[in-house]
């Protein structure tokens, strides 16, 4: 095809064009990724900017994240042969400003990852001062503990093995060298611990197979990337015999297939480790372009300014059309969540909570869907349309100057709305109960927003089916009774113990007859994940994630009870993405729903550049529908209700 200027020759042996990237069973908690020179700089970016799927990372001879700067001179100087110019306070300051961004994962889930740093003493090309820049980075994010190092071992700049290769000391292609130790076993033995070496096993030539990467890249100029990638899929992972676990090992520069064939691919050592510890390895492939000559990783922005970021071409991920750009989900889609199954439900029995914007949400949801929920709890949010379409309004009046909110107003747009059959009919709220819990010491959503959302409700909920809870001296926070910060802490996870349960007071206030919540343990098991991709037109444009979460308890999950289902609704800063599991295991929903066969749904939202923070949508950033049956985020949760309920 034509590229750049030139024929690009694909090979007349493409009439057998590479296979499809397969799917198999995969561990998602077990994902890693390593790299060596400019693969090993890509490695840490990649670990930072989705650390919430990887959960270790090799690094042979690479360097912090973000330290070329989008600048081909730093990273040719500072960041190869001058490490004492690498400031590393300035490198995890710009990782904290791109997680407010968005454009990557909470640096909370690099916590418990393991990290492997190996640099030989001899190397040229990547110094070793700059591979210790990368621990003093990395141990503002990771406990010493999870981090190792091999630095003693007097190796030129070249993956290191214990069989194949030139002497340590040598430094030219295939840039392999003989040093008497494995990389690959040191990495992946750190990573996942229980690791058989790689000599108790020899690897299948048959397991290692070609696949095309075209389908995840929108343009190979622009991602310099080959047509033709690699995976060595171990013979139980093929027959889907066992749940393997995934790592993606990435070459350095001039070690594509297009400079040292599949030289890298079969004598990094990987495949044999893989075949005793079934283990998929994922070779990716560069290469050369006019920008990018020696066929490397993007380290250093020739590909995008984005370069380091989810947004651009950091993407081995499975990718899709989100918003009109490519956005990344996971690992080549090696394992897919599950869909989102039904159950025995009585739909009589529906209800809906949520914290700040969750809580904002859980409003607009009662009232469009009112027919359908039966009850509805309130943790800091406030009234119905309260934003009005507008983020000026939802940031002062409907967050910190309730003296401006016109409850008449949103009650008559209340009625108004009705008559156009996009909310259903007020007549809808009769009966439903309301719990409404605000912190006295609440300096993001205001106590007296919460009190005009009481005064809203009067309009359309008996006063007696209304409870309230507003003397607790909280700060703004979901509330348990045994877990988070203290009471009055203001800050990620937004999870305060306070010896209050919202969840327990929700449910209860909302079905009645509630068992309390430690009459039943949890079963981890019966916290499962779901695809919400066909729950939405477009993740992008409704700012979702591609994974969402569901309890069911085990009377539920085996079909012997009809079950009650309720919807829990999490805040700014509080989707997985941010605080990955901590809102889905610790609101306290879990084991109240065990003892009570309640089915718990936690639909996730995910970034964008309309939503940095992950928000649910309260204020219009989705579509001016936002608040009515037609609002991108409402169509798709009343969607998984439905699928859930049958």
């Amino acid at each position: 095809m034509r590229w750049s200027g030139y024929c690009f020759v694909l090979s007349v042996a493409t009439v057998a064009a590479a296979r499809h990237l397969e799917t198999y069973k995969i561990d998602k908690t077990k994902m890693s990724v390593s790299g060596f020179s400019g693969g090993a700089f890509f490695a840490v970016q990649f670990h930072v900017a989705f650390s919430y799927d990887i959960m270790g990372v090799g690094v042979a001879a690479g360097g912090p994240y973000y330290c070329a700067q989008d600048d081909i001179e730093l990273a040719v100087g500072s960041c190869k042969i001058s490490p004492y110019l690498i400031n590393i306070p300035r490198l995890v300051n710009i990782t904290h400003e791109n997680q407010w961004k968005g454009t990557i994962d909470n640096v909370i889930g690099m916590r418990g990852d393991k990290v492997m740093l190996i640099s030989g003493s001899k190397d040229t090309d990547i110094h070793p001062g700059v591979m210790k820049k990368l621990l003093d980075y990395y141990t503002n994010f990771v406990d010493s503990s999870d981090i190792d190092t091999k630095f003693d071992i007097p190796a030129e700049h070249a993956w290191l093995t214990d069989d194949y290769g030139h002497p340590c000391n040598y430094l030219g292609q295939p840039f392999i060298n003989n040093c008497h130790y494995s990389a690959a076993y040191g990495i992946l033995s750190h990573i996942y611990g229980d690791i058989t070496p790689e000599n108790s096993s020899v690897a299948n030539p048959d397991n290692l197979l070609e696949f095309d990467q075209f389908e995840f890249f929108s343009s190979f100029k622009k991602a310099s990337m080959d047509s033709i990638g690699y995976v060595y899929v171990p013979s139980a992972c093929r027959n889907r015999s066992k749940v393997c676990r995934l790592h993606v090992a990435l070459h350095g520069c001039e070690m594509s297939r297009e400079y040292i064939d599949s030289i890298y691919v079969e004598h990094a050592g990987y495949n044999p480790i893989a075949e005793a510890n079934d283990i998929i390895v994922l070779y990716p492939q560069t290469h050369s372009d006019i920008l990018n000559p020696l066929s490397c990783f993007d380290w250093y922005g020739f590909t995008s300014s984005a370069y380091v970021s989810e947004r651009e071409y950091t993407k081995l991920y499975r990718i899709m059309r989100w918003s009109g750009y490519w956005f990344v989900l996971s690992v080549a889609a090696v394992a897919a969540a599950r869909r989102l199954e039904t159950y025995k439900i009585d739909k009589t029995k529906v209800s809906v909570s949520g914290i700040s914007s969750g809580a904002y949400f859980a409003v607009q949801f009662h009232v469009a869907f009112s027919y359908d929920i039966m009850g509805v709890g309130v943790v800091a949010g406030g009234p119905y349309y309260c934003a009005q379409d507008s983020e000026t309004v939802a940031l002062g009046p409907c967050m910190v100057s309730p003296y401006l909110i016109n409850i008449p107003y949103l009650v008559s747009i209340t009625h108004a709305t009705q008559l156009t059959g996009t909310i259903d009919s007020v007549t809808g709220m009769r009966g439903d109960k309301v719990m409404l819990i605000s912190g006295t010491k609440d300096t993001i959503i205001y106590q007296g927003v919460m009190k005009k959302l009481l005064d809203y409700y009067t309009n359309f909920v008996n006063s007696s089916d209304i409870d309230t809870e507003f003397d607790i001296p909280a700060q703004h926070a979901w509330l348990t009774n045994d877990y988070g910060h203290s009471c009055n802490y203001l800050g990620q996870p937004f999870i305060n113990n306070c010896n209050y349960s919202a969840a327990y007071r929700i449910l209860s206030h909302i079905y009645g007859d509630i068992t309390p919540e430690n009459s039943s343990a949890v079963n981890s098991d019966n916290l499962l994940e779901f695809d919400q991709f066909e729950f939405f037109f477009s993740l992008g444009l409704a700012s979702m994630d591609s994974i969402g979460y569901v309890y069911v308890p085990s009377a539920c999950r085996n079909r012997s009870k009809v079950c009650r289902l309720h919807v829990a609704l999490h805040g700014c800063e509080m989707s997985r993405e941010y605080i990955s599991l901590a809102f889905v295991e610790h609101a306290g929903y879990n084991p109240i729903a065990e003892a009570n066969n309640i089915i718990v749904l936690y639909p996730q939202t995910h970034s964008n550049a309309l939503n940095p923070l992950s928000c649910f949508d309260w204020w219009g950033f989705t579509s001016p529908a936002y608040a009515s049956k037609m609002g991108p985020q409402m169509v798709g949760v009343k969607a998984m209700i439905d699928r859930l309920a049958g």
